[in-house]
Protein backbone atom coordinates (compact mmCIF):
# COMPACT_ATOMS: atom_id res chain seq x y z
CA UNK A 1 0.00 0.00 0.00
CA UNK A 2 1.34 3.46 -0.93
CA UNK A 3 0.71 6.14 1.66
CA UNK A 4 -0.38 9.57 0.51
CA UNK A 5 0.77 12.67 2.39
CA UNK A 6 -2.36 14.73 3.04
CA UNK A 7 -1.00 17.56 5.19
CA UNK A 8 1.49 18.68 7.81
CA UNK A 9 0.12 19.85 11.14
CA UNK A 10 1.61 21.62 14.13
CA UNK A 11 0.83 20.31 17.60
CA UNK A 12 1.61 22.41 20.69
CA UNK A 13 2.05 20.18 23.69
CA UNK A 14 3.02 20.66 27.33
CA UNK A 15 6.74 20.44 28.25
CA UNK A 16 6.16 16.94 29.68
CA UNK A 17 4.65 15.94 26.31
CA UNK A 18 1.56 14.52 28.01
CA UNK A 19 -1.21 16.86 26.84
CA UNK A 20 -2.15 19.17 24.01
CA UNK A 21 -2.16 22.90 24.77
CA UNK A 22 -4.21 23.81 21.70
CA UNK A 23 -5.81 21.86 18.87
CA UNK A 24 -3.47 20.99 15.97
CA UNK A 25 -3.33 23.57 13.16
CA UNK A 26 -2.00 23.37 9.59
CA UNK A 27 1.65 24.38 9.46
CA UNK A 28 1.03 27.21 6.98
CA UNK A 29 -1.50 28.72 9.37
CA UNK A 30 1.01 29.05 12.20
CA UNK A 31 3.95 29.94 9.94
CA UNK A 32 2.58 31.90 6.94
CA UNK A 33 4.77 31.75 3.85
CA UNK A 34 6.61 28.61 4.91
CA UNK A 35 6.87 26.04 2.09
CA UNK A 36 5.22 22.70 2.74
CA UNK A 37 6.22 19.93 3.24
CA UNK A 38 9.33 20.52 5.32
CA UNK A 39 12.27 18.15 5.73
CA UNK A 40 13.21 18.91 9.35
CA UNK A 41 13.15 21.58 12.06
CA UNK A 42 15.30 22.31 15.09
CA UNK A 43 15.53 25.00 17.76
CA UNK A 44 18.72 27.08 17.44
CA UNK A 45 18.93 29.57 20.29
CA UNK A 46 15.76 31.66 20.22
CA UNK A 47 15.03 30.76 16.61
CA UNK A 48 13.47 27.86 14.77
CA UNK A 49 15.39 26.57 11.78
CA UNK A 50 13.12 24.91 9.22
CA UNK A 51 14.79 22.91 6.45
CA UNK A 52 13.09 22.76 3.05
CA UNK A 53 15.31 21.39 0.32
CA UNK A 54 18.50 23.46 0.14
CA UNK A 55 16.95 26.36 2.08
CA UNK A 56 16.86 27.02 5.82
CA UNK A 57 14.03 29.27 7.00
CA UNK A 58 14.88 31.04 10.24
CA UNK A 59 11.78 31.86 12.29
CA UNK A 60 11.35 33.96 15.40
CA UNK A 61 7.91 33.64 16.98
CA UNK A 62 5.86 32.92 13.88
CA UNK A 63 7.68 35.28 11.51
CA UNK A 64 10.69 34.93 9.24
CA UNK A 65 13.67 36.51 10.99
CA UNK A 66 15.48 37.24 7.70
CA UNK A 67 15.99 35.84 4.21
CA UNK A 68 16.50 32.06 4.08
CA UNK A 69 19.96 30.59 4.52
CA UNK A 70 21.18 27.74 2.35
CA UNK A 71 22.83 24.46 3.27
CA UNK A 72 25.98 25.48 1.38
CA UNK A 73 26.19 28.72 3.41
CA UNK A 74 26.52 26.78 6.65
CA UNK A 75 28.95 24.27 5.12
CA UNK A 76 26.77 21.32 4.06
CA UNK A 77 27.21 20.10 0.48
CA UNK A 78 23.79 18.49 0.08
CA UNK A 79 20.51 19.28 -1.69
CA UNK A 80 18.41 18.46 1.37
CA UNK A 81 18.76 16.85 4.81
CA UNK A 82 17.10 13.89 6.49
CA UNK A 83 16.79 15.15 10.07
CA UNK A 84 18.09 17.64 12.63
CA UNK A 85 18.03 17.61 16.42
CA UNK A 86 19.35 19.22 19.59
CA UNK A 87 21.01 16.64 21.82
CA UNK A 88 21.07 17.42 25.54
CA UNK A 89 23.79 14.88 26.29
CA UNK A 90 26.25 17.78 26.28
CA UNK A 91 26.24 21.11 28.11
CA UNK A 92 25.53 23.27 26.24
CA UNK A 93 23.40 21.00 24.04
CA UNK A 94 24.77 20.19 20.59
CA UNK A 95 22.86 20.49 17.32
CA UNK A 96 23.29 17.77 14.71
CA UNK A 97 22.17 17.43 11.10
CA UNK A 98 21.97 14.09 9.24
CA UNK A 99 21.91 13.26 5.55
CA UNK A 100 22.44 9.82 4.08
CA UNK A 101 25.44 8.16 5.74
CA UNK A 102 26.93 11.38 7.15
CA UNK A 103 26.21 13.86 9.92
CA UNK A 104 27.34 17.35 10.89
CA UNK A 105 27.50 19.33 14.14
CA UNK A 106 26.81 23.07 14.22
CA UNK A 107 29.73 25.01 15.69
CA UNK A 108 28.65 26.86 18.85
CA UNK A 109 31.82 29.00 18.59
CA UNK A 110 30.43 30.36 15.31
CA UNK A 111 27.03 31.06 16.91
CA UNK A 112 25.73 27.96 15.08
CA UNK A 113 26.04 29.74 11.72
CA UNK A 114 28.49 27.17 10.36
CA UNK A 115 29.18 23.48 10.86
CA UNK A 116 32.16 22.41 12.93
CA UNK A 117 35.23 22.06 10.68
CA UNK A 118 35.82 18.53 12.01
CA UNK A 119 32.65 17.34 10.23
CA UNK A 120 31.06 15.56 8.40
CA UNK A 121 31.51 12.19 10.06
CA UNK A 122 30.12 8.78 9.22
CA UNK A 123 26.89 7.96 11.06
CA UNK A 124 28.12 4.40 11.58
CA UNK A 125 31.11 5.78 13.49
CA UNK A 126 29.08 6.72 16.57
CA UNK A 127 25.47 5.85 15.73
CA UNK A 128 25.74 2.35 14.28
CA UNK A 129 22.91 1.05 16.50
CA UNK A 130 20.38 3.59 15.24
CA UNK A 131 17.89 1.83 12.94
CA UNK A 132 18.33 2.51 9.23
CA UNK A 133 15.82 4.82 7.59
CA UNK A 134 15.03 7.09 10.56
CA UNK A 135 13.56 10.44 9.51
CA UNK A 136 13.28 12.55 12.67
CA UNK A 137 14.88 12.89 16.09
CA UNK A 138 14.16 14.64 19.37
CA UNK A 139 15.36 14.76 22.97
CA UNK A 140 12.96 13.68 25.70
CA UNK A 141 13.91 13.05 29.34
CA UNK A 142 17.53 13.79 28.32
CA UNK A 143 17.60 10.83 25.91
CA UNK A 144 17.69 11.03 22.14
CA UNK A 145 14.77 9.43 20.30
CA UNK A 146 14.52 8.61 16.60
CA UNK A 147 11.41 7.85 14.58
CA UNK A 148 10.88 5.66 11.54
CA UNK A 149 7.39 5.48 10.11
CA UNK A 150 5.05 5.34 13.08
CA UNK A 151 7.67 3.85 15.45
CA UNK A 152 9.70 5.63 18.17
CA UNK A 153 13.18 4.37 19.14
CA UNK A 154 14.75 5.55 22.39
CA UNK A 155 18.55 5.33 22.56
CA UNK A 156 20.28 4.46 25.80
CA UNK A 157 23.13 6.93 26.45
CA UNK A 158 24.11 5.18 29.69
CA UNK A 159 25.67 2.40 27.62
CA UNK A 160 28.77 3.25 25.59
CA UNK A 161 27.40 1.65 22.43
CA UNK A 162 24.30 3.90 22.39
CA UNK A 163 21.96 1.04 21.59
CA UNK A 164 18.16 0.96 21.62
CA UNK A 165 16.67 1.17 25.12
CA UNK A 166 14.70 -1.71 26.58
CA UNK A 167 10.99 -1.59 25.74
CA UNK A 168 11.50 0.09 22.37
CA UNK A 169 10.43 0.67 19.67
CA UNK A 170 6.98 1.95 20.63
CA UNK A 171 4.12 3.03 18.36
CA UNK A 172 3.94 6.79 17.88
CA UNK A 173 0.34 6.86 19.10
CA UNK A 174 1.36 5.11 22.32
CA UNK A 175 4.32 7.36 22.96
CA UNK A 176 2.21 10.48 22.42
CA UNK A 177 -1.02 9.51 24.12
CA UNK A 178 -2.93 12.48 22.71
CA UNK A 179 -2.47 11.33 19.08
CA UNK A 180 -5.62 10.13 17.31
CA UNK A 181 -5.53 6.38 16.80
CA UNK A 182 -7.59 6.33 13.63
CA UNK A 183 -4.95 8.20 11.59
CA UNK A 184 -1.51 7.20 10.34
CA UNK A 185 0.92 9.74 11.77
CA UNK A 186 4.60 10.25 11.10
CA UNK A 187 6.66 12.65 13.21
CA UNK A 188 8.51 14.94 10.84
CA UNK A 189 10.17 17.28 13.33
CA UNK A 190 9.99 18.65 16.83
CA UNK A 191 11.48 21.51 18.75
CA UNK A 192 11.33 23.15 22.14
CA UNK A 193 11.41 26.96 21.87
CA UNK A 194 13.58 28.29 24.68
CA UNK A 195 11.34 31.33 24.92
CA UNK A 196 8.07 29.49 25.56
CA UNK A 197 6.66 26.87 27.90
CA UNK A 198 5.60 24.39 25.27
CA UNK A 199 6.98 21.95 22.73
CA UNK A 200 5.98 21.94 19.08
CA UNK A 201 5.61 18.76 17.07
CA UNK A 202 5.22 18.73 13.29
CA UNK A 203 3.46 15.60 12.12
CA UNK A 204 2.41 14.27 8.74
CA UNK A 205 -1.05 12.82 8.15
CA UNK A 206 -1.14 9.92 5.72
CA UNK A 207 -3.95 7.96 4.13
Amino acid sequence: MISKLTSQWVWRVSPDWKRLIIKPVPIDQLFPGLPNPIDAAVSVGHHLWVFVGEKIYVIYGNRMAHAPLTLSEIGIDEKYIDLAYEWHYFNPPAIYIWKGSRYWKLDEKMDHRRVDERYPKAIDLNWARVPKGVHSAFTYEKEIHFTRGDQVFRMNSSRSVFDIADGYPQPLQSFFGFCPRNEKLVLNASYFPSFAFFTILILNFYL
